[in-house]
């Protein structure tokens, strides 16, 4: 028969499990710069810090004021967070699972579009009816609260089992449970009570999760067959599927608006960061010329850039990861150890293009705007040159390139209509082109790993 006082040390060693791994989570980001580790993270830095001191020079030309500078900027980082997280998904394909996916803006368009068909057809009706409705009411809080805690449960998993790996099973699945109950919570909360204005916020959450789904099915459809070709075959089928899209987006008028696009979507950051009091006195109090929307909406992308990156770290680090890198070194290897090599590279399709599917929505809620020449292939190309600048296979790449590529070189490339003086018109496109070019050939002649790439990993040329 147990003692009465059991329950003490238990408790006891329970808290200071919980302790130790909060003390660890602590110690984690120091250990960032440490090592091999840390000088990624240094030259990371550094490059953000040069292109954006670099953007500062040149949008205080002619400025008229400092607010304008810092809007400017801000504006910028928003650029590179949603590229940084569409680069983030196409590494999880290509630089950790071998996928040469040539159509991942495949999953971004086809996110926003269905997001957007479902604002442009049935948005109002849509919100006008949860806001009359107690039944529609109730369950669209029950979808809010299981799309927070299916959010939050992967994160606060693979979180506990990196900092305290050897802590009870059950205490484990306590801390993830309790993770994903306060994150269903807090969701449920920014709903309440729900009237119109939450209603329209609650169609537009629909319309993200539907948006999502279609882009997991996007890959499911054309991974199926293709996920079984050489990588040419396979390039040649994603790009193909790209293509379809956006020609279905252009001409299927009734449906998506065409050529002019779907216009003046509800947009729930733009909405809450003017209606907020709070947020609005906050962003007063750092700068008075800062302009609130813009700056929610920073927040919104660099949390998701956030949750991605620390969510594919996790994996790649975890035994997923290693298999997932032993098939991309050979396949052929990896299934004579027994391993289901469609099934992970199908996995890591599926992984990569949520994340593009989720920069792809930002990109639409940026500008409560969808057009079919957003998602063009020419994204896609120049989200393939960052991710080989950065450094293919090693995550934090795709900031520095994300900054360079996408960020640096179009301000640049602006900044070249000074030529049209002297005779040389519609110089910015292809000056673009020609320098995202350039800086490719360079870095696959000197630095075929990229910036913070490691040779070990190195795809090319193999």
């Amino acid at each position: 028969m147990r003692p009465p006082d059991a329950a003490g040390p238990r408790l006891l060693a329970a808290g200071r499990s919980i302790a130790s791994g909060a003390a660890a989570l602590l110690r984690w980001p120091l250990r960032l710069f440490e090592g091999r580790e840390g000088r990624e993270w240094r030259t990371v830095v550094l490059t953000l810090l040069i292109v954006f001191a670099l953007m500062a020079a040149l949008g205080s030309v002619g400025a008229v004021s400092t607010g304008v500078v810092v809007n400017f900027l801000v504006g910028l980082a928003i650029t590179a967070c949603i590229f940084s997280l569409l680069a983030l998904g196409l590494q999880v394909q290509f630089g950790h699972g071998g996928i040469l996916n040539f159509g991942l803006i495949a999953f971004a368009g086809l996110a926003a579009y269905v997001m957007g068909i479902l604002w442009r057809h049935a948005g109002r009706g849509l919100a006008d009816a949860i806001a009359a409705d107690a039944a529609l009411q109730a369950a669209v809080l029950a979808v809010v609260a299981a799309a927070a805690a299916v959010f939050a449960a992967p994160v606060a998993g693979l979180a506990v089992e990196r900092f305290r790996p050897r802590a009870p099973t059950r205490l484990k699945r306590l801390a993830v449970l309790a993770a994903a109950g306060a994150a269903a919570a807090s969701a449920v909360s920014l709903f309440l009570p729900l009237g119109v204005t939450q209603s329209r916020d609650a169609v537009i959450l629909l319309g993200i999760l539907l948006g999502i789904g279609a882009a997991v099915g996007l890959a499911f459809v054309f991974a199926m067959p293709a996920i079984r070709l050489r990588e040419d075959y396979l390039a040649i089928v994603t790009l193909g599927a790209a293509e379809l899209l956006e020609a279905f987006y252009r001409n299927e008028i009734w449906l998506t608006g065409g050529t002019e696009g779907i216009l003046n979507l509800h947009n729930p950051i733009t909405e809450r960061a003017l209606s907020n009091d709070a947020w609005q006195g906050f962003v007063d109090a750092l700068d008075p010329n800062l302009r609130a929307v813009p700056l929610a909406q920073l927040l919104i992308a660099f949390l998701l850039v956030l949750y991605f990156f620390l969510l594919f770290e996790a994996l790649i680090r975890s035994p997923w990861g290693r298999v997932l890198r032993a098939i991309r070194e050979d396949d052929t290897v990896a299934s004579a150890m027994g391993k289901d090599v469609n099934r992970f590279r199908l996995q890591a399709l599926v992984l990569g293009g949520i994340a593009i599917a989720v920069a792809g929505i930002l990109i639409a809620l940026r500008t409560s705007t969808i057009f079919p020449g957003t998602y063009e292939r020419q994204l896609t190309f120049s989200t393939w040159v960052a991710l080989v600048v950065g450094g293919v296979a090693n995550n934090k790449g795709v900031f520095a390139g994300a900054a360079i590529v996408l960020v640096a070189l179009p301000e640049l490339a602006r900044n070249l209509r000074v030529l049209e003086e002297f005779g040389l018109q519609n110089i910015v496109g292809p000056g673009q082109g020609v320098a995202a070019g350039l800086i490719l050939i360079l870095f696959m002649m000197y630095r075929p790993h990229g910036l913070v790439g490691r040779k070990e990993e190195l795809l090319f040329g193999r």
